[in-house]
């Protein structure tokens, strides 16, 4: 038994078991006598949920990860040759891949019964978006002994990342002769001068991403500009013309008022007229009526 081994079957199991397996694994090492060992197993960290889920995913589909991989290449190549057409497109394909297979990551949790809530699905995005922006990332999200997701937020460097990696083998000891100090001393500047270089690569890549998003940002704030600017020049025609039209049922109500206190007068008087025609000729019919009934001389 070897930590490798044990590392290997904790992080493949259910997670509730996770805690009594590494304890009893622990105790067995502990009764062989390899007091080292069962405290090394006994270091190893339980996997939050999002960890978990990126575990599964990574041992039961791994095929399905290649893609991101490969993406995350492409992506550091593309902005190292600061091709922004090609930029744009991968930017494109990152959402695709990363969506497919954070639904992937849905479905493992559902079948093995766990629900993924919103915050575990949205750890999981940062986590594989972050393993395109760095190789480590890339490598944890592989090794499928995740412990903790990367918080990334598309640009920068991806922090809170944390996995158990293999252990290193140590190389037997050899002579060497006098020039290997120097072929070694080379091949160690040799590897910092290409880490200092992949880390360059990286920060060009995520300030490409963030120019790129950036500029998206302006143009669709330019065009939502446009558009508002076109609502309002619309709505203010459109308030003119009410006003307008405000103005003239204004000027008609008010010149349909005077005509009807010019007709209410006309019409009073014209009342007035008629009763005093009534009363001259209620007058003229009983003067008649009194020559009717006269006898004659």
């Amino acid at each position: 038994m070897d930590l490798d081994t044990v590392a290997d079957e904790l992080y493949g199991l259910p997670l509730d078991e996770f805690t009594k397996t590494r304890n009893a694994r622990a105790k067995e090492a502990r009764a062989e006598g390899d007091r080292e060992l069962a405290a090394a197993i006994q270091q190893l960290t339980k996997p939050s949920t999002s960890a978990w889920l990126i575990n599964r995913l990574s041992r039961e589909l791994a095929e399905e990860l290649q893609p991101l991989i490969d993406l995350g290449r492409d992506l550091r190549e593309a902005t190292a040759n600061l091709s922004g057409d090609e930029l744009r497109a991968l930017t494109r394909q990152r959402h695709q891949v990363v969506h497919a297979l954070v639904q992937q990551v849905r479905r493992l949790g559902a079948a093995a019964g766990h629900r993924v809530s919103d915050d575990v699905a949205t750890a999981v995005r940062q986590t594989l978006e972050a393993s395109l922006a760095d190789p480590e990332v890339a490598d944890a999200v592989l090794s499928g002994r995740l412990t903790r997701p990367a918080e990334y937020a598309g640009f920068g460097e991806p922090t809170g990342v944390a996995w158990h990696p293999r252990q290193r083998r140590s190389a037997a000891r050899t002579p060497r002769s006098a020039g290997a100090g120097d072929r070694g001393s080379g091949a160690e500047v040799a590897d910092l001068a290409a880490r200092r270089r992949e880390t360059a690569e990286r920060k060009l890549a995520d300030a490409a991403a963030a120019l790129e998003s950036a500029r998206s940002a302006h143009e669709t704030a330019t065009r939502e500009r446009e558009e508002a600017a076109g609502r309002l020049q619309r709505a203010e025609e459109e308030v003119g013309r009410l006003r307008a039209a405000l103005r003239a049922a204004e000027e008609e109500a008010g010149a349909a008022q005077e005509a009807d206190r010019q007709a209410r007068r006309r019409l009073d008087h014209s009342g007035r007229g008629v009763r005093v025609a009534e009363s001259k000729h209620q007058d003229a019919a009983a003067r008649l009526a009194e020559l009717d009934v006269e006898p004659e001389s």
